[in-house]
């Protein structure tokens, strides 16, 4: 084998966000529950090399999304072993689709010397997708506070306040020092119905 051996699935992975929630980030995680690989443990990814290398997989250093098959020692594990494979998952900008890159250094053990396809697998659940989500919330509406200058103001998102909402405190300050928040259904401010130079909320 001329190494390396470079394979590429495009649209390997894809998901969609629900309701008001954003994917901001995927990784390869080494189960159902998002755990990370890591750089000194490996996994048991159940192929070999051709001379019987046991092949385990491990966090690359710089890239999460980068897995490294490396070739155990006797059949021990060993973070420093040779790279027989990577992966590598290739998100999409939104990060809602991913391709997935392979590329093979080292000669890996098929069973079937006889069939010039046969082909191997990882060991089932030896690899998860893992997505890491935002939930957009939306404040626009201010009819669930009563108008007028206070202090502050807790704005609930659509104006509809339930005691499971993420809410908005809101508190005015105007040249470094306290203002008022000013209310109406119309909008909202600091010490008048407007933001002005020099002012702002926190």
């Amino acid at each position: 084998m001329a190494a390396p051996e470079i394979a590429y699935k495009a649209d390997f992975i894809s998901f969609t966000p629900s309701g008001s929630s954003s994917i901001v980030d995927m990784v390869l995680a080494q189960d159902a529950s998002g755990t990370p690989f890591i750089l000194t443990e490996g996994v048991d990814s159940g192929v070999s090399t051709v001379d019987g290398g046991k092949i385990w997989l491990f966090a690359d250093a710089v890239n999460a999304n980068i897995l490294l098959g490396r070739v155990g020692v006797d059949a021990t594990m060993s973070a420093t072993g040779d790279v027989a494979f990577a992966l590598w998952l290739d998100e999409a900008g939104n990060h809602q689709s991913a391709g997935l890159y392979m590329v093979q250094y080292a000669a890996l053990y098929h069973a079937d010397a006889t069939n010039p396809d046969d082909r191997i697998s990882l060991l089932s659940n030896a690899i998860f997708v893992s997505v890491d989500t935002i939930e957009q919330k939306i404040f626009s509406d201010f009819s669930d506070i009563h108008p007028g200058n206070t202090d502050f103001a807790i704005i609930a998102p659509d104006g509809a306040l339930e005691s499971d909402d993420v809410q908005l405190l809101l508190v005015g300050f105007e040249g470094g020092e306290p203002a008022t928040v000013n209310v109406s259904t119309q909008g909202i401010g600091t010490g008048a119905q407007s933001i002005g130079v020099g002012a702002a909320f926190r």
